[in-house]
């Protein structure tokens, strides 16, 4: 028996397009709130977190089609290396820029 959990609709379509749909609206707000202020910084930045974690669901998500051995471990080190690159940069966002830590002249805590 099978649930449709375990669909392929549901575990390469629905649930990727779950995932990636929020990210691709925060990543369109930040490209708005680029236009609309013409700051770089920190628009496109924040741009980037939201574009990195948008390719780690796209590419972890197209994983089941790569079937040979050479192709999948290939696959999986670029997807893995992604994946820890955005985990990093989120982290490293959060925690500076939108908290506010981690800044040496307030003893790395925020300034308030």
């Amino acid at each position: 028996t099978s649930t449709w959990q375990a669909s392929h609709t549901y575990r390469s379509v629905i649930l990727p397009l779950v995932v990636f749909l929020p990210l691709f609206w925060r990543f369109l707000q930040c490209l708005a709130r680029f236009r609309s202020t013409d700051q770089r910084w920190p628009h496109l930045g924040n741009a980037s977190k939201y574009g990195a974690a948008m390719l780690v669901t796209v590419f972890g998500a197209l994983h089941p089609l790569y079937t040979t051995l050479a192709a999948t471990l290939g696959y999986q080190m670029f997807w893995y290396s992604l994946f820890i690159f955005s985990s990093c940069l989120s982290f490293w966002w959060d925690v500076v820029m939108d908290w506010g830590l981690g800044k040496l002249k307030y003893g790395l805590l925020n300034d308030r």
